[in-house]
């Protein structure tokens, strides 16, 4: 039986790849948090394909979605806000340069997640990963209020369980083709 399911999953991959006249790239999506010294925090997920090598400000075209949802230390929900959806970007100020190979955010880089468009309802964590960050409020006036910051910045990368089961399972295939 496992013989004839990967076969089938061959044909597939094969009639993709000569429909599409290129080898179907793997979705991946993975868990993003954020904790600020004064323990407000950041949680959110991530999609995107694997068939280029890093999602940046200028070209993020292999990420299909993003959310970010703020919290309060007493976890209180704050706003969520969808960075990407569909492909499309939602808000101006997005930032953001992550490896896809290396599944993590490129060191000293910048990055914007959440709405900044000084409105009371808006947060945003804005700063340089492996420097600093601060989360931020809107407010009615052009200056924005900082509700938490950390130094210095690491925003965690986690698979999700279905993307750890598709490694798992490469790798187990690797394991038995050696053998």
């Amino acid at each position: 039986m496992t013989k004839s399911v990967l076969r089938f999953a061959a044909v597939i991959a094969f009639t993709l790849t000569v429909f599409t006249g290129q080898a179907a790239a793997a979705q991946i999506e993975v868990d993003l948090s954020w904790e600020g010294d004064q323990e407000f925090y950041m949680l959110g997920t991530m999609v995107y394909d694997d068939s280029a090598s890093s999602i940046t400000t200028n070209d993020f075209s292999a990420l299909e979605s993003m959310t970010v949802s703020f919290y309060d230390p007493s976890d209180v929900h704050l706003g969520t806000f969808e960075q990407v959806t569909g492909g499309v970007k939602q808000y101006n100020w997005f930032t953001i340069d992550y490896d896809i190979e290396s599944m993590s955010f490129v060191d000293d880089s910048d990055f914007d997640f959440g709405s900044d468009g000084h409105s009371p309802d808006d947060k945003y964590l804005y700063g340089t990963i492996g420097q600093d960050a601060t989360l931020y409020t809107g407010t009615e006036t052009q200056y924005d209020q900082a509700l938490d910051t950390s130094m210095p910045t690491e925003i965690t990368v986690v698979p999700e369980p279905a993307t750890m089961g598709l490694l798992g399972f490469g790798a187990l295939g690797l394991i038995r083709r050696k053998k």
